[in-house]
């Protein structure tokens, strides 16, 4: 799905993909993420309400001019459901390396149980 979508900068996007972000990079791309998510549910929602009122409608004139508005509703939702699936992908990337570079910091640290 990537090649779907063009990004202005592929080196920069290449270069964040593979550094080393801070805790509130990361959590940024969660918010993103996120944000993208609710962005596709309103779109989807919307597109299937028009479904449902279309099929419902009966004249001639809603009936030529309402397939325009269902395909550039159904656009929306395709657009947004690609810059979802993308960050989302990003996102696990970034959250695993994050984990990974971080995991010796957790593992090294020792945990004295006071009595």
């Amino acid at each position: 799905m990537n090649d779907i979508i063009a990004f202005p900068n592929e080196t920069i996007r290449n270069a964040l993909l593979n550094s080393k972000l801070q805790i509130f990079e990361v959590k940024q791309l969660a918010e993103l993420e996120d944000k993208y998510r609710k962005q596709l549910k309103l779109s989807l929602c919307a597109y299937r309400l028009w479904q449902k009122q279309y099929r419902d409608e009966t004249d001639t004139v809603e009936l030529l001019y309402g397939q325009l508005k269902g395909i550039i509703l159904r656009q929306n939702a395709q657009s947004a459901a690609r810059g979802y699936w993308i960050i989302r992908q990003d996102f696990r990337v970034i959250f695993k390396n994050y984990l990974n570079q971080n995991s010796n910091t957790y593992n090294n640290t020792t945990i004295k149980r006071v009595a």
